[in-house]
Formats: C-alpha cells, structure tokens, sequence
C-alpha cells in the first residue's frame, strides 16, 4: 500500500488549520517533500509516520505530541534538523534510525524516555543534550552515532541507563559536560 506523496512531486506541505488531524500514514515514503508544518495542535505521530522520506530537511513536532512512534523518520537520510518541543515525553525505538544527515537535534524539557535505538547509526550527529526530566535511556539508544559530546543538564538523575546506550560510537565520546 502506497503513502498518498509517494509517487507525488509536491515539495511542502502545509495544513490550513492548526488543529488536530489523523496524519494516516500520508507521509511515509514520500520522496520529494522537503518540508512539512505540522499542525500546532498535532497529537499523535505513529509508527513509520514520515519514514523514508528521501528528501525532508527539516522538521519541527509541535509540544502536543507526547510520543514519537517506532520508526516515525527512519531513514530520511537529507534530514539535517529536528526541533522537539516541550511536551514530548517519548522517543520510541529506532524513531530516528538512519538518518544519516542529522546534525542537530533539540531535546524537549519534558523528556523522560529515550527507547532503544532511536538515534542507532547516525554518524553526523556530533553532541546531544540531554534534559533534566530524562529519566531513561535504553539499549543502543545512540549506538554507532558520531556523538563525542554529551551535555548533561545539572540536576539530571537517569533511573534507568543501559551500558550500551553509547557503545559502538564512531569516533568515541571525547566530554561529557
């Protein structure tokens, strides 16, 4: 079954209302969409949701959504940014797995779980920081990524943290702060 974009040359995509939509998997393989503004009011992003969209950029996902799905951007490999706002809780597993070109990414205030995973083999991605309201990271949640910088916010305190949650990293953590 195809995604509604997948064969589609629309470049941006953008909705007339910020309010609430079910996104239904319209977006998964959709090749030439380059940049997509969610819905302000946005609630749920599910499994493979924009999964292997070749050419998406950049994203923002609005503070309404409190969990990303298993595998919701994998393999968008031309993803460079992400902006997580506040309000997000929930990385699921492999939500970002892939993505080679990411660069960047803003941890929201409110995240209290990183799943296994969910940044696995992203070698572009040099540092993180990891927010105070964290309170899990699981297995290979960043394994064989490019990070060698972890920032800690001050009154962070894990209760759940796999050993190999940065094993495998391609050039090895150098600081954490």
């Amino acid at each position: 079954e195809s995604s509604v974009f997948e064969d589609s040359s629309v470049t941006e995509v953008s909705f007339e209302s910020d309010k609430n939509v079910t996104l239904g998997g319209c977006f998964d393989s959709a090749n030439s969409i380059e940049r997509i503004t969610l819905p302000k009011e946005l609630t749920v992003i599910k499994n493979l949701e924009f999964a292997s969209c070749e050419n998406l950029k950049s994203i923002t996902i609005p503070g309404t959504v409190k969990e990303l799905g298993e595998g919701a951007f994998q393999y968008n490999e031309k993803l460079t940014s992400v902006v997580l706002e506040d309000g997000l809780t929930v990385i699921k597993e492999y939500a970002f797995k892939g993505c080679d070109s990411l660069e960047e990414i803003t941890l929201p205030n409110t995240l209290t779980t990183i799943e296994k995973f969910a940044f696995y083999e992203i070698k572009s991605l040099k540092s993180i920081n990891l927010p105070a309201s964290l309170k899990t990271i699981s297995e290979n949640a960043f394994n064989n990524s490019g990070i060698t910088d972890i920032y800690c916010a001050e009154n962070l305190e894990l209760e759940s943290y796999d050993k190999t949650a940065f094993i495998s990293n391609v050039e090895g953590i150098t600081k954490v702060h």
